[in-house]
């Protein structure tokens, strides 16, 4: 393989990769965007667990069970709307720093990629430049040598 196709290769491997990176990415924070909403909601409606107080009329093994009951299902809640989602959160977050620095990496990769294809074109260009001037000096000896022999 050629250097210009080898280089194109590697953009276009680069290139595939980023794109990938950044639609995890994005999937990600969506999925984060829509934990943190769930869990405002969540919090909110747990509240509605403790209401209403129980009246003073109402009192006995009953009353006592069900605010018991209602308490407990109150602070499992709260540990999933806070604790458990927040851990979640914590996971996914770090997942997408975890993802944004190999993004990093491969958007440096390709801009050494694009350094390369400049130092590339200089070089084509050159060559290019190069051949001209040679077919010019061949062109030169040719007439010096028709003058010269003729």
């Amino acid at each position: 393989m050629d250097l210009w196709g080898a280089l194109n290769s590697a953009q276009s491997y680069i290139s595939g990769g980023i794109e990938g990176l950044e639609e995890k990415i994005r999937k990600l924070q969506k999925a984060n965007s829509d934990l943190s909403k769930e869990q405002d909601q969540g919090q909110r409606e747990i509240k509605i667990i403790q209401q209403p107080d129980l009246a003073n009329e109402w009192k006995g093994p009953r009353a006592n069970d069900f605010d018991q009951s209602r308490e407990a299902a109150y602070k499992d809640m709260e540990s999933v709307f806070s604790k458990d989602y927040d851990e979640y959160q914590e996971k996914i977050s770090s997942e997408i720093q975890r993802l944004q620095s190999q993004l990093n990496d491969l958007k440096m990769a390709m801009a050494f990629a694009s350094s390369i294809e400049d130092g590339l074109k200089a070089v084509d260009d050159t060559l290019e430049s190069a051949q001209k001037k040679l077919a010019s000096i061949g062109n030169d000896i040719e007439s010096l040598t028709k003058k010269v022999f003729s």
